[in-house]
């Protein structure tokens, strides 16, 4: 597993020791030293501030100056967090989006000029409220438009073709090309069950006298697979998806469209009735989003609670979603939680994962067991499984320092936990959305 949140503190400390030191060494102003940032920080392979981070050595004196002077311009708000220059425009949410987005994220925010939204990690805000008390109520629309898309079973390479030319056009022939590409290469011989899923495309913000609504589609847990979770690991597909995210992440107008395929899930935050929120350590064989294929890619292994997606024959029904029996089913089946178990759950927002261009309501649910006995269940659960979603070693982070312990580890979380873990620790302790 990884550090508990004492060896963070420790590691920080030890950070803020040698920092203080070396500049002290090298007799420069904090003020020079974030000029220095400015004037070097680019000639650098890795940026300082991620070595810093991760404990390593800096080697040379010229990388830790730049280092050093880094972290510093980052806390004049000059840099962001991965040491992306950060232009001189308002942002909305000034100690969130510019300090704590990836640095994908972030420059493809200053690409399209938009600084209105929020975006914690890997994780953008599509909706998120302002007061943090929780959706009433989220309405789907069925949108009728969409062609309809049935469960596959074992389905041959020409059914599957004929699914791609019915179903996948009415996101475009980008998409088409890229599912019908997969089918000619992988020589499909069939095997597999489909499921079909339920598909995000646009989001209506709430209004006086209406509610948060979403429009939601069929979508074949096929095209799920062979192009979103796909999108994580393969290189060959990051032109075409930074493409959807300038789309999406260019100011818009509501409801907001979903031009491309988007699983939507909901994704919640666990919290123990002592105030603490579950870390947990994702299989490599369940979740694409914790395998790595080479160096360059980094495995986001780590989440804080569950991310179950909404299957289409159960959970739409007649203009809702059956957020609640989602919950339940996933927390049942991937950790053995119970409704017994569950006290209440809370829906904030909706965030974009940007790996995979799936989307899912955020929030958080809170159990009416301890951390101890939440980390006995999960590890009977978890044992008794042939094929277990986590493994049996969970950790448990005080929520009301969650936020900053995993912050330190953004790199290795699942997208949106650092987005729920923030949500959830505001929502908890009576606290709006800061800006």
């Amino acid at each position: 597993m990884i550090a508990t949140t004492k060896a963070m503190q420790e590691i920080n400390e030890k950070q803020r020791t040698r920092l203080a030191e070396a500049r002290k060494q090298n007799g420069l102003s904090q003020a020079e030293l974030a000029a220095k940032a400015r004037e070097l920080g680019a000639s650098i392979d890795q940026p300082g501030i991620a070595r810093i981070e991760r404990g390593h050595r800096i080697h040379t004196d010229q990388k830790n100056l730049v280092a050093i002077a880094k972290v510093l311009a980052i806390e004049f708000g000059e840099l962001g967090i991965d040491g992306v220059p950060i232009d001189d425009a308002e942002w909305a949410y000034p100690s969130l989006t510019p300090g704590y987005a990836s640095k994908e994220v972030l420059e493809l925010f200053q690409t399209v000029k938009n600084h209105s939204a929020l975006a914690i990690g890997e994780c953008v805000g599509l909706y998120v409220q302002q007061t943090l008390s929780g959706l009433q109520e989220v309405g789907a629309q069925y949108d009728k438009r969409a062609p309809f898309t049935h469960d596959l079973e074992s389905p041959t390479a020409e059914q599957l073709r004929k699914c791609i030319e019915s179903h996948a056009m009415q996101y475009g022939q980008e998409v088409a090309t890229c599912l019908n590409e997969r089918v000619a290469l992988s020589n499909y011989q069939g095997g597999g069950r489909f499921e079909c899923k339920v598909g995000l495309r646009t989001i209506a913000l709430p209004t006086r006298g209406q509610e948060f609504s979403v429009t939601v589609n069929p979508i074949s847990y096929w095209i799920v697979e062979n192009f979103n979770r796909l999108m994580v690991v393969d290189p060959s597909l990051a032109q075409l998806r930074e493409s959807y995210l300038k789309n999406i992440l260019a100011p818009n107008d509501f409801p907001i469209p979903i031009k491309f395929p988007s699983a939507f899930f909901v994704e919640l935050a666990l919290v123990t009735n002592d105030d603490k929120i579950v870390l947990l350590e994702k299989h490599p064989y369940k979740s694409v989003m914790a395998v790595s294929t080479d160096k360059r890619q980094q495995r986001r292994r780590f989440t804080c609670g569950i991310e179950e997606g909404f299957v289409w024959s159960s959970a739409f029904k007649s203009n809702s979603l059956d957020i609640e029996g989602t919950i339940l089913r996933g927390l049942e089946d991937e950790l053995g939680i119970v409704r017994s178990n569950l006290t209440y759950w809370k829906l904030l927002g909706v965030g974009l994962e940007s790996p995979s261009l799936n989307s899912g309501l955020l929030g958080y649910a809170m159990l009416n067991l301890d951390s101890a006995q939440l980390d006995r269940k999960i590890r009977s659960h978890l044992r008794a499984k042939d094929v277990p979603d986590f493994f049996p070693d969970a950790e448990f982070i005080d929520i009301a320092s969650a936020f900053e312990a995993l912050s330190n580890l953004r790199s290795g979380l699942h997208p949106t936990a650092l987005m729920r873990v923030y949500l959830a620790s505001r929502s908890l302790m009576g606290q709006c959305l800061e800006k």
